[in-house]
């Protein structure tokens, strides 16, 4: 990889400067066979001549060779370094090239000076020549180089052939400068190719390793570049895995353009929050992957926390405000894992537990996560055996209606009963169903479960299915729900659909256009767990939706506090006002009942004051006994509050 400091050099690309430099230093054979024929030319005409001052000439190319093949060697060594001084190397070589071509140069005017017979000059000029046409093959990438080593060469060389003073000589000389100026000419030719070779190469390295939208490295070049730090560095950094919340939500409703845009936004504060402490990258969709170097777990996790509040500030999109957020999971290095792969495991699965924990936060790996991580997998392994072995089921708990404590409608709860009997809580397996795509087929299931079996109750009764934000936000859900209905010839008068209102914050036209083509069908809607999020009364009364249940949480200590008597019915006072039916959920005793039956504003209660959800045998003989009413269920349970729903 190529690492190294911004340069406008010449109009190259600081990428393209080291490759030139390489190439200037590269083929330290060939050098060396050409460095050897120059010594040895120049020993032969020392002995003929008997000159010492052609001695001198051997020793100091013989020196400058060795000096070169030295540097040669560092720049192989050290090119790949962050700290590769480019300048340096390339001014390095200019100065000790020039200086060795002008030594074999000087050679051709020492032999005519000490008059050398015919045999010295031209072995002087042939191998003078050779090695000059010899370095323009190196020194092509160099336009600049190529001149000045050419001229160094030049001028010695046509010194000598005019110090002679004939017409021939003189005459070579002419041509020797035409020679020597045909030679630039192609190289710069040369030059003009690979220059256009590098830029090309390095325009589909960046295609191929970089992110288009947002410009980061993406996941082979982070895998590549986190590979090399775990081979050569004996430094500690961290790598943290960054996931945007709800970012799917925000490309479903408002459109890939604005996906888009939040992502280049989302990479435009990374950088400015991580600055030059590190290395970010587009890792995947909305994923990314930062490198902080030379971390520690204190300082990993300032930036983590960075990261996550430079999201909270809402995006503008379309000129309206948007927000999501992240998720940050870290693993050190080397303290989690001394390779690449065990590195981005262990970050990734902080990210699950950073997820699992609420969104918006960070984790730091720690071994405990391990188990946890395990635990998810044998979950979701399960789960994929579970409906395909029919190990679902659905149980339901009756909505009753306060006046005269009969059932008009069933809310369905997914249960997961094991090969062992044992019954696994939907706070278990639900997350886990979200994260792995399996959402989708257990909403579909539920949904024409619920159908088929509230199919044989009553006609009178409804019954109420939940949809989590990921389902309602799907292109098909309307249709998924309409084919449900006709395949179980269901009436869709009788079908609840209940959402959240954190949900519909924004008001997504997508999402209000499929609850109005719900409601049009004749199915309700309810608003589930009022209370819980942002949603204001106004706000509500533009919504499709016919009934909202307020959360079991205002319900909390209501008998001995006045205040929250108070709240409590003048919610349900501004709910009616706006002609939507209410249901108050979490009536765990008679005395509940009793306080919130008192309301004649409340439509419907529901809660395990009228027992456990019931599997489908149990409420359907419930609920075709028509001497069975909410007040005979709630009187023939123990007045204690039941949990585990």
């Amino acid at each position: 990889m190529l690492l190294t400091r911004e340069l406008q050099l010449g109009g190259w690309e600081a990428s393209e400067r080291v490759e030139i430099v390489r190439s200037l230093h590269g083929d330290m054979l060939s050098f060396a066979y050409a460095s050897v024929a120059v010594a040895v030319g120049a020993s032969m005409t020392a002995i003929q001549t008997g000159q010492n001052a052609l001695w001198s000439v051997v020793a100091f190319t013989s020196l400058i060779a060795a000096i070169r093949l030295v540097t040669m060697l560092m720049v192989r060594q050290r090119s790949h370094n962050a700290d590769f001084d480019v300048v340096f190397w390339e001014r390095l070589y200019l100065v000790l090239g020039t200086v060795h071509v002008a030594s074999v140069g000087a050679w051709t005017t020492i032999v005519f000076l000490v008059g050398g017979g015919a045999f010295a000059q031209v072995v002087s000029f042939a191998t003078a020549i050779g090695y000059l046409i010899g370095i323009q093959a190196r020194n092509f990438p160099s336009p600049l180089i190529a001149r000045v080593q050419t001229a160094a060469a030049a001028v010695p060389m046509v010194t000598g052939l005019l110090i002679q003073g004939t017409a021939w000589y003189v005459g070579y000389a002419f041509i020797l400068l035409v020679f020597f100026a045909g030679i630039l000419r192609t190289n710069g030719r040369i030059c003009e190719t690979f220059l256009g070779a590098l830029r090309a190469a390095r325009m589909n390295e960046e295609l191929a390793h970089f992110d288009t939208l947002t410009h980061l490295p993406n996941r082979a070049y982070t895998n590549r570049r986190l590979d090399e730090l775990t081979r050569d560095t004996y430094e500690p950094f961290a790598v943290h895995f960054v996931d945007l919340d709800r970012f799917k939500r925000i490309n479903d409703t408002l459109g890939h353009k604005a996906g888009d845009a939040v992502l280049i936004e989302t990479a435009r504060r990374f950088r400015e929050v991580v600055g030059t402490s590190g290395f970010i990258s587009r890792f995947a969709g909305d994923e990314f992957l930062i490198l902080q170097y030379g971390a520690d777990a204190e300082a990993a996790a300032g930036l983590a926390d960075r990261l996550v509040e430079a999201m909270r500030e809402p995006f503008m999109i379309h000129g309206a405000p948007a927000t999501t957020g992240c998720s940050v999971g870290t693993a050190l290095f080397p303290l989690h894992g001394e390779d690449a792969e065990l590195l981005t495991r262990q970050a990734d699965t902080a990210l699950y537990q950073a997820k699992s924990a609420g969104r918006s936060t960070a984790r730091m790996f720690a071994a405990d996560m391990l188990d946890r991580e395990t635990n998810r997998l044998r979950i979701e392994t399960g789960l994929r055996l579970a409906l395909e072995d029919n190990q679902l089921r659905l149980f339901f708990q009756p909505l009753v209606e306060p006046n005269t404590l009969r059932i008009s409608t069933c809310e369905a709860l997914i249960r997961w009963m094991a090969p062992d009997g044992r019954m696994i809580s939907p706070g278990e397996f639900l997350p886990v169903a979200e994260e792995t795509g399996l959402m989708g087929t257990l909403t579909d299931w539920t949904l024409y479960e619920a159908m088929r079996i509230a199919s044989d109750w009553p006609s009178s009764v409804a019954v109420a299915v939940n949809l989590s934000p990921s389902q309602l936000l799907r292109a098909d859900m309307v249709e998924v729900i309409s084919t449900a209905l006709r395949e179980t010839n269901f009436d869709p008068r009788r079908l609840e659909i209940e959402i959240t209102e954190n949900l519909l914050l924004g008001e997504h036209q997508p999402v209000l256009a499929k609850l109005e083509a719900l409601r049009d069908m004749g199915i309700s809607i309810a608003l589930d767990d009022f209370g819980t999020g942002f949603s204001n009364f106004s706000y509500i009364a533009r919504l499709p939706i016919g009934k909202v249940k307020i959360d079991r949480s205002f319900l909390t200590g209501i008998i001995a506090d006045k205040r929250r008597q108070s709240l409590l019915r003048g919610f349900v006072h501004l709910v009616a006002s706006l002609d939507l039916r209410i249901v108050v959920e979490g009536v765990e005793t008679i005395e509940l009942l009793e306080f919130v039956s008192s309301d004649p504003q409340v439509t419907q209660i529901q809660g395990f004051v009228f027992g456990r959800p019931l599997p489908e045998t149990a409420i359907g003989t419930l609920l075709r006994a028509s001497s069975s009413t909410g007040r005979e269920m709630a009187e023939s349970r123990p007045r204690i509050a039941i949990s585990g729903q």
